[in-house]
C-alpha cells in the first residue's frame, strides 16, 4: 500500500524532537539550530491543532533536543540541563545535568521521575526531586537515544548503536531496543536493528507497542512490550528523528530537511515483516 503523507516544509535547521499536548492537540518541535554549544540559536516551535505552519513558542535556547509533555509542562533537554516550561505561562525552571556527555532525549514517569539518555556515555540518568543520579551505565545499551517510561515503571530505550567514530557517530553495530527495570538492570533486548533516534508508545484496541525511528534508513520499527516480536514499515527517507501520535494521525519529523509529515496511522500498521527477537 502506497503511503499518503501530507508534508509541511518548516525550513528549520536540525529539527530534532516532537512532543504532543494530548489535552489541546498542539505539537511542539525542538529545533537545535547550529551545534555550537550554548549559542542561543535553538528554539521550540508550536504547531497549534489544525494549523498549516508552526510558530515560535520559546526561543534563545541552547540546542534543545528530546522533549515530553506531562501535566501542562514541557520537559526538554538542552546543553547541560533539562528545562521545565509551563505551557500556559512559559515560566521556565532548569535542572543541571552532569558534564562530559551529550544528553539527548528524556521521558517523565507517572511518578514524576525524569529519565535522560546520554548516548556517548552509554548512560541513562534519573532525576527525582531535583537530584540527578545514574540509573544505568552499560555498554550493552549501544548509545541509548530514544526513551519512554512505561506505565508499570520499566523504561524502554532505543539505541543509536555501537559508536566506532565519535566525530561522525558511525557505528560498528546497529542499535537495539532495550527494556530496563526500575532498579537499572537490563530486562530484555532486541537484536541490532537500526540507528535509532526517537521512541514513542502507541496504544490501540490491539494492544501496546513501542515505535522507534530508524534515523539513517527512515524506517519505523514497532516492538511489543516484551520485545518478543517486531515489525517494520516502509521507509520515509533518511533523517527521520522523531514520531508523535494524535488520534489516528502520526507525525514524523525529518532532522535533515526540517519536513514535518502527517500520515494516517493505518498506513503504518501493516508491517513488511514480523520477526522473532
Amino acid at each position: 500500500m502506497a503511503v499518503t503523507a501530507e508534508t509541511i516544509q518548516t525550513g528549520y535547521k536540525n529539527a530534532e524532537a516532537l512532543a504532543l499536548d494530548a489535552t489541546t492537540g498542539d505539537l511542539y518541535i525542538s529545533v537545535v539550530g547550529e551545534f555550537g554549544g550554548k549559542d542561543g540559536d535553538g528554539f521550540i516551535a508550536r504547531m497549534p491543532k489544525g494549523a498549516t505552519e508552526p510558530e515560535i513558542f520559546v526561543d534563545n535556547l541552547n540546542g534543545p533536543k528530546g522533549s515530553e509533555i506531562r501535566d501542562g509542562k514541557l520537559y526538554v533537554v538542552e546543553v547541560g540541563e533539562v528545562l521545565v516550561i509551563d505551557l500556559k505561562t512559559k515560566e521556565t525552571r532548569s535542572i543541571a545535568l552532569p558534564d562530559g556527555g551529550f544528553p539527548l532525549d528524556l521521558t517523565v514517569s507517572a511518578k514524576g521521575v525524569i529519565y535522560v539518555t546520554d548516548p556517548p556515555l552509554n548512560t541513562v540518568y534519573q532525576i527525582a526531586n531535583g537530584a540527578v543520579s545514574v540509573l544505568i551505565e552499560d555498554a550493552s545499551l549501544g548509545a541509548p537515544n530514544g526513551i519512554y517510561a512505561m506505565p508499570i515503571g520499566d523504561i524502554m530505550v532505543a539505541g543509536w548503536g555501537v559508536i566506532s567514530d565519535p566525530n561522525t557517530w558511525e557505528t560498528s553495530e546497529l542499535g537495539r531496543i532495550t527494556r530496563i527495570r526500575p532498579n537499572g538492570s537490563v530486562s530484555e533486548q532486541t537484536k541490532p536493528l537500526a540507528n535509532f533516534d526517537g521512541l514513542m508508545r502507541r496504544q490501540d484496541d490491539r494492544g501496546v507497542n513501542y515505535v522507534g525511528t530508524g534515523f539513517n534508513d527512515g524506517i519505523l520499527y514497532t516492538a511489543d512490550a516484551h520485545l518478543g516480536h517486531y515489525g517494520v514499515s516502509d521507509s520515509f527517507g533518511d533523517g527521520i528523528s522523531d514520531i508523535a501520535y494524535s488520534g489516528e494521525t502520526a507525525f514524523l519529523l525529518n532532522y535533515k530537511t526540517g519536513a514535518l509529515h502527517s500520515v494516517p496511522v493505518e498506513q503504518l500498521e501493516s508491517p513488511l515483516s514480523l520477526t522473532a527477537r
